[in-house]
């Protein structure tokens, strides 16, 4: 589904779009013995801020994980620490 056509359905059709992030990994792991990507809940509010605004990303892949397609980034934290997350949209 194109984006201008989700967009529609959401905004035209009443639908919801549901979106969902998983952390991946440290870009930067093990060069300090940092394998740490786990996210307090502030964090992970950054995490989709980030996403939503578009700032702070970078490294963007197109990635697929069975039926699901989506976007493998990396995301600068306030505190300067990175971490790759997969993040997927769809529409229901």
């Amino acid at each position: 589904m194109a984006l201008y056509s989700q967009y529609n359905a959401i905004t035209v059709d009443g639908k919801i779009c549901v979106v969902t992030v998983a952390a991946l990994s440290n870009p930067n792991e093990g060069l300090d013995g940092d394998y740490n990507i786990s996210l307090l809940a502030r964090e992970q509010l950054e995490v989709l801020a980030k996403l939503a605004g578009n700032d702070g990303t970078s490294d963007f892949a197109n990635v697929k994980y069975l039926d699901a397609t989506g976007k493998k980034m990396t995301v600068t934290l306030s505190d300067g620490r990175e971490i790759n997350v997969v993040a997927t949209a769809f529409v229901k």
